[in-house]
């Protein structure tokens, strides 16, 4: 529906009629609007319409209008500019026809390709487009990914791996056992569903302590050896770290309940720079569980703070934890600092970039 006065007036009422959703496209009698700010107009005046008619935004999509480069260098510009207004300002869903922007050029699939990883940065919903061109798909996966779209880096990396994906059954299969949909969740780094499959297993008897060490232990392990073997890649190890968390953190009640009498204390933290702190919870959880006193000092922890908190509680053991190359190096200087200061207790260190001595 666009702005065009006798389609407006006789198709606007039949959308509102029979509840059906329609494609804003800001044109008017006779006239295409070249610059993004013309189009806004339009769009706003479309919109003041469909209110009337008791329409919300949610049932209309907004045209961007995708006009040729080769007639008019600006005109992708305008376009962009269209699109991050109605998801920044007028907050509507978009659509886009791709390929008019390449439109009597060469090399076409490369520049829809490049709009397209620009529109989805600017807002984009929706493209008509061909799903058979291998330079969409492959940017488009892309463009996901750096947008953060939700699993989008899982499935980046299912389209480009060299390796295949390990070998699992589905999670959310009939015909594998409930441990191996508890271990299939873990490697597949399913949160929705781990603590679901978890409380299937503790109805059928099992107990939470044989739930961690038989199944969710054994299972984070393999997630580690396939991220050895480059395998899986960072995402998916992320993944599982934080369904593995989940799952701990659904059987820390049980698992306190028959916690033996505390064992020792354990100083944890994260160090200065790095706010990376998936692993070093699961540590954390994982020797409360078999009862031991953990002092979590969190992520990001200055040196000051983990000496100072060492000499008060005086813990049988100081944990660090390090994701990245950068930060790793802090370890040396903690334990430099805790030695200089007379603390002789033993490190621990830990984390994605810490290799055996």
């Amino acid at each position: 529906i666009s702005g065009e006065k006798e389609k407006l007036a006789r198709v606007l009422p039949l959308a509102a009629k029979y509840g059906a959703m329609f494609i804003l496209l800001p044109l008017t009698d006779g006239d295409i609007p070249k610059t993004a700010k013309k189009r806004q107009a339009v769009i706003q005046s479309i919109f003041q319409k469909a209110q009337k008619a008791g329409m919300t935004k949610d049932d209309f999509v907004v045209d961007g209008l995708v006009m040729a480069v080769a007639s008019d260098s600006e005109a992708a510009k305008e376009t962009l500019a269209t699109l991050a207004w109605c998801k920044k300002t007028f907050k509507s869903k978009t659509i886009l026809g791709l390929s008019n922007v390449s439109f009597g050029m060469p090399g076409r699939p490369w520049l829809n390709a490049a709009f397209l990883a620009m529109a989805q940065y600017c807002g984009l919903t929706m493209a008509i487009a061909n799903p058979a061109s291998v330079e969409f798909m492959n940017v488009k996966k892309a463009g996901d990914t750096l947008i953060a779209k939700e699993k989008a880096p899982l499935l980046f990396i299912n389209h480009f791996a060299q390796q295949p994906a390990a070998a699992v059954p589905a999670a959310g299969s009939s015909v594998i056992s409930p441990e191996e949909k508890v271990t299939a969740a873990i490697l597949d780094g399913d949160r929705d569903h781990i603590t679901t499959l978890i409380e299937a297993l503790l109805k059928d008897g099992q107990p939470a302590n044989r739930v961690v060490d038989e199944i969710l232990i054994p299972a984070i392990v393999r997630v580690g050896d396939l991220y050895e073997k480059k395998t899986y890649f960072l995402p998916q190890l992320m993944a599982a770290a934080e369904a593995m968390k989940k799952a701990l953190a659904y059987l820390d009640p049980l698992l306190k309940k028959a916690a033996a009498a505390e064992k020792g204390k354990v100083l944890l933290a994260t160090v200065r720079g790095d706010i990376h702190d998936i692993g070093k919870n699961i540590v954390a959880l994982l020797l409360r569980n078999y009862g031991y006193c953990v002092i979590d000092l969190g992520k990001d922890v200055e040196d000051r703070i983990i000496i100072e908190t060492a000499k008060k509680e005086k813990p049988d053991v100081i944990g660090l934890s390090a994701l990245m190359t950068t930060t790793m190096v802090n370890m040396k200087d903690i334990i430099g600092l805790a030695r200089a200061e007379g603390i002789q207790t033993a490190f621990l260190v830990g984390g994605a970039v810490v290799t055996e001595a």
